[in-house]
């Protein structure tokens, strides 16, 4: 009983078995962890707002956009008060001599049109830098900064100090060195340019806005951005001398090349005035050009073109009757030919004494008369009668004066040769181009021009 109620005396635990192994739960970390995310994002947005403000400083720190910063300034000021705190207008006064509603419309001018700089890299002082200021793509002024020293962010970066020292108008102006046959215009008006070895250039000023047009032989343009020239493609025409290539307008061409004209070579050695070929290279700013071509007579001339190479369909346009008065007989010179190439003719050396007095003396037909005449291959030709009349067909057409002393026709003569030994009729057909000059071949002192056959070429 005793050892029972000491038992029963003594305290007893509440829940006194314990599991066995049981482990502790850890105590949480989530306030430590959230505490340390919050310093790393401060950082992080300290580090990124310095690093934004080191770059915009950067940038604010350019040449550029320290002189974009004093334009955009002007423009804010709605009286124009600022104007010359920031840009001096002593030179428009004094070189220029520029009145006030001058120095008015220019500042309006400036302020509503595009301001753009450009460096002048031939500044050799480190310590200083040029632009040039360009409104509208074309030089306004000139501006100068000084640097002012050097500032080191992040350890590695380092920005230049640039202060503006001064801001002076020059006037418009624009400096150009082009092709020679490239037209230059401002506000239209054609520049004339210094031209040495096939360039011109161009050295402008003024104090009204400068409107730069870069035009071709044709009117075409295209404004000038002060930077490059527009591409041209350049095109070969080669016409008679005597023909106009027309634009807008006639275009005043100087040639590239002069050659005689190939059908006209050997009239040209006793007609100087008988048209060369032209040779002109028209230096366009259109991958289609629109251009006509007219003839010594104002009549438009087909063409075509290959390869940027411009051909003419007919050289010369001809007229059905002959304009020029002449004291010869195309057709009947043509006939007396004819008949003295078959032998036909009468008198000594098979009729060249018919034949030469319409020959120049010491010309390249007259000797192709004289050879043929005296030479072996007129005997080859077969014995034969002719009928009567001898030229069933004979026409003249296509009458071209080339100059008052050069004219060419063309002529078509078909005669009927009846063998002798055989009794079989050949046509014989001439179709030729027939060229007649006005020389005086004589020696005699004197001017006693008379009218020859120069040269005649077979129509293919």
């Amino acid at each position: 009983m005793k050892e029972q109620s000491v038992k029963e005396g003594r305290p007893q635990p509440v829940n006194s078995r314990r599991r066995p192994h049981q482990k502790r739960r850890p105590r949480p970390f989530k306030g430590p962890y959230l505490m340390i995310l919050a310093v790393l994002l401060v950082i992080s947005a300290c580090t990124l707002i310095y690093v934004h403000s080191a770059l915009k400083d950067y940038e604010a720190s350019q040449p550029e956009n320290i002189l974009a910063a004093q334009i955009a300034k002007l423009r804010k000021s709605k009286t124009g008060s600022q104007f010359e705190d920031i840009i001096s207008l002593d030179n428009m006064r004094s070189e220029w001599n520029a009145s006030e509603e001058e120095v008015a419309q220019f500042k309006k001018d400036f302020l509503a049109s595009n301001v753009t700089f450009q460096e002048d890299h031939n500044v050799v002082d480190p310590t200083k830098k040029t632009f040039n200021v360009l409104s509208n793509g074309c030089q306004v002024a000139s501006a100068t900064l000084n640097h002012e020293g050097q500032e080191t962010r992040l350890l590695i970066f380092t920005l230049d100090r640039w202060s503006v020292e001064k801001i002076e108008v020059t006037g418009y102006e624009f400096h150009l060195t082009a092709p020679a046959s490239v037209i230059i215009k401002s506000n239209g008006e054609v520049l004339q340019g210094a031209i040495t070895d096939g360039m011109a250039t161009y050295d402008v000023r003024s104090l009204t806005p400068l409107n730069v047009e870069i035009c071709d032989i044709l009117g075409n343009s295209v404004p000038y951005d002060q930077k490059n020239l527009p591409t041209f493609t350049d095109y070969k025409v080669t016409i008679p001398v005597s023909y106009t290539i027309c634009g807008l307008e006639p275009v005043s061409l100087e040639a590239a090349s002069l050659e005689p004209i190939e059908e006209l070579k050997y009239v040209k050695e006793y007609c100087p005035d008988a048209p060369d070929a032209a040779t002109y290279i028209l230096r366009l700013l259109s991958d289609e050009p629109d251009f006509t071509i007219l003839d010594s007579a104002g009549n438009e001339v087909d063409f075509t073109i290959e390869d940027r190479k411009v051909t003419i369909v007919s050289d010369f346009a001809g007229q059905d009757s002959l304009s020029l008065p002449v004291d010869i007989d195309p057709l009947a010179v043509a006939k007396l030919w004819s008949l003295f190439m078959t032998q036909d003719l009468t008198g000594s050396n098979n009729g060249y004494g018919q034949i030469s007095p319409y020959l120049i003396k010491g010309s390249y037909l007259q000797d192709v008369a004289w050879k043929w005449a005296t030479g072996q291959d007129i005997t080859y030709t077969s014995n034969h009668t002719l009928k009567d009349p001898p030229f069933q067909v004979e026409t003249i057409s296509n009458y071209v004066v080339y100059s008052d002393n050069c004219f060419s026709c063309d002529i078509r003569l078909e005669k009927t040769l009846v063998l002798t030994r055989t009794g079989e009729e050949v046509k014989d057909v001439m179709n030729s181009t027939f060229y007649f000059v006005k020389y005086d071949d004589t020696d005699n002192g004197k001017n006693d021009p008379h009218w020859f056959l120069a040269d005649y070429r077979e129509i293919l």
